[in-house]
């Protein structure tokens, strides 16, 4: 791996996780756990991996160029997985503050 896009990266997440974790210490009931943070993180980077194959297979079936596909239809499919596991933890009752679906909301997306 190249260097800069490990800089890249790290410049890119540093944000995000931060706010993570602002939002994790503000949670005065913790009914999100550390460990689910990080299966919610691990199934954000699943999702985008899911997303880019269901994007490419999908992109063949529509008779509009590649700048309108990425425009219009993508983040409609994107943001489908991604509300998945939030629809799921709500389904759950294990959402329960405003700032557990932020934490939520953050570590998938």
């Amino acid at each position: 791996m190249d260097g800069d896009l490990l800089v890249k990266a790290f410049v890119a997440l540093a944000p995000v996780v931060l706010l993570l974790v602002v939002f994790d210490r503000l949670d005065a009931f913790n009914l999100i756990s550390a460990q689910e943070i990080l299966i919610l993180l691990g199934a954000g980077g699943a999702i985008a991996g899911l997303s880019f194959v269901a994007n490419l297979r999908v992109m063949d079936g529509f008779p509009i160029g590649f700048s309108a596909f990425t425009r219009y239809i993508s983040p409609i499919i994107e943001e489908t997985l991604k509300a998945a596991p939030i629809v799921y933890l709500f389904a759950r009752n294990r959402v329960g503050f405003k700032v557990d679906a932020a934490i939520a909301g953050f570590a998938v997306g």
